[in-house]
């Protein structure tokens, strides 16, 4: 396998990308629910995308941007929903 020098970066690039993104899929559930960890794994539907569309140059199409709006729709109203269901139970509970 050869790779042209000029691509090392986006290679680099890419090995970073993996391994950050793996290390807080491991993380995450500690943190978030498994299913806000599944919808926010969508995002990577959208953002590869738009992340080749400013990278490399190429147009992701109509359809894609729309459907990358439903994904980001779905997961701000899912984290609205789940904020909203967090503060009565934060507030009922009063100061520690």
């Amino acid at each position: 396998m050869s790779i042209p020098d000029s691509q090392w970066v986006l290679v680099a690039m890419h090995v970073g990308f993996i391994v950050v993104s793996s290390v807080l899929l491991a993380i995450g559930p500690r943190y978030i629910t498994s299913a806000e960890v599944g919808l926010l794994v969508l995002l990577e539907s959208v953002l590869a995308p738009i992340l080749a569309w400013i990278v490399v140059g190429e147009d992701p199409g109509s359809y894609a941007l729309v459907g990358g709006a439903v994904v980001v729709g779905a997961l701000a109203v899912s984290n609205l929903v789940a904020l909203r269901r967090r503060r009565p139970r934060a507030a009922r509970q009063g100061p520690s």
